[in-house]
């Protein structure tokens, strides 16, 4: 899944996003919970993140919970390159790994094409066996989509071994009801409600989907429009690029001024700095990527260095701006911009927005000259 226009992603680090919630609740005035992601007063503060979330974003709260189903139902796959755990070394648990591998490969196979035959069975039969579940399918496999990630995903492998399963049953009754059917004939009455009752239930279904996607697109639209007209008219404070050469054998754009704002921070100051930092493109461009530059020595969990992409441009176009946050610790140290692909054509100012602190949700903003007629919500990419 992707918006064209904003992201709310970064590195998958627990410390990037307590920096994010800290800079969150500082905005609304409040003091920021320490960066310990198993204390109360934090998950009071990330409780209020979501819920501004939730209510910034609904369309892609639904959206993103229909994507974990498909993904539970067709993408759990034993990993071909670590087929079992580290650690393992006997001959016998690595075989039993192996198989689990091909069995889990087997049911994973047109997994959404098997949930839609279970539950049209289920309708067939029973109308309410159908949206019972349709529901139990939804909430389980919707509900990771808080946090997708194998570790917190990899149980819900047994919906698709129940399904599997069910099918099967369901096999066993088609060959009964065929066998009783030569014997007694056929009974159209009872064929004609089942195709009836499949066909009022996934008019049901698709609409009960598809019309507050709809509604929350609408919605979510209207907020989405309003944030970035607001974050394009706070004041700028432009920056002085100063070239450095990074590792890896490249160059990069260092800002002596973010630079003091790193050292200044000292053993009283705030856990987290956060800044904004706003890239003007002009000129003619192909895709050019920005990548904004960390250093930490724990890069596992401090490294917050991410990429964003802005699409190509022509040379009579208005600005691109491309916008992101910065966040600034004791175990970090923002280094500036790499744009490897920039065109010789092109141009390019970095400014500081200043008084953002209105904002309470910081995102990453793409947005080229076109941006008011782009989706202001995200959309399937697969």
């Amino acid at each position: 899944m992707e918006a064209p226009l904003y992201s709310l992603g970064g590195p998958y680090s627990d410390f990037f996003i307590a920096n994010v919630v800290q800079g969150f609740v500082s905005r609304l005035g409040q003091e920021m919970p320490p960066t310990h992601v198993m204390m109360p007063a934090y998950h009071e503060a990330t409780n209020q993140y979501l819920a501004t979330y939730v209510r910034t974003f609904p369309a892609d709260v639904l959206l993103r919970a229909c994507a974990a189903v498909l993904r539970v139902l067709d993408e759990l796959h034993a990993d071909p390159s670590a087929p079992w755990p580290t650690g393992i070394t006997s001959g016998f648990l690595r075989t039993l790994f192996a198989w689990r591998a091909a069995v889990v490969d087997t049911a994973l196979s047109g997994g959404r094409y098997a949930a839609v035959l279970a539950l049209t069975i289920l309708a067939a039969r029973r109308l309410r066996w159908g949206f019972a579940g349709l529901f139990l399918l939804l909430f389980f496999a919707g509900y990771p989509s808080l946090q997708f990630n194998t570790r917190h995903v990899f149980h819900m492998l047994f919906l698709n071994l129940w399904i599997l399963g069910f099918l099967a049953t369901a096999a066993g009754w088609s060959v009964r009801s065929l066998a009783r059917a030569q014997k007694t004939g056929l009974d159209r009455r009872a064929l004609r409600r089942g195709v009836l009752r499949v066909v009022v239930f996934w008019a049901v279904a698709a609409a009960a989907l598809a019309a507050p996607l709809q509604a929350l697109r609408w919605y979510q639209d209207a907020r989405v429009d309003a944030l970035a007209k607001q974050v394009l008219a706070c004041e700028q404070e432009p920056l002085t690029p100063a070239l450095q050469f990074g590792r890896g054998g490249h160059f990069y754009a260092a800002f002596p001024e973010m630079e003091r704002m790193q050292w200044e921070m000292g053993a009283d100051a705030p856990p987290v700095r956060c800044e904004i930092l706003a890239v003007e493109l002009r000129g003619k461009s192909g895709r050019v990527s920005i990548t904004f530059l960390y250093n930490a020595e724990n890069r596992e969990h401090f490294d917050y260095t991410w990429t964003v992409n802005a699409p190509p441009r022509d040379a009579e176009d208005p600005p691109t701006w491309v916008l992101f946050p910065v966040y600034m610790n004791a175990d970090n140290r923002f280094l500036g911009l790499h744009m490897p692909n920039l065109d010789r054509e092109s141009e390019y100012t970095v400014y500081r927005v200043r008084d953002a602190d209105a904002i309470p949700m910081w995102m990453a903003w793409v947005l080229p000259p076109d941006w008011r007629e782009l989706p202001k919500h995200q959309q399937f990419t697969r």
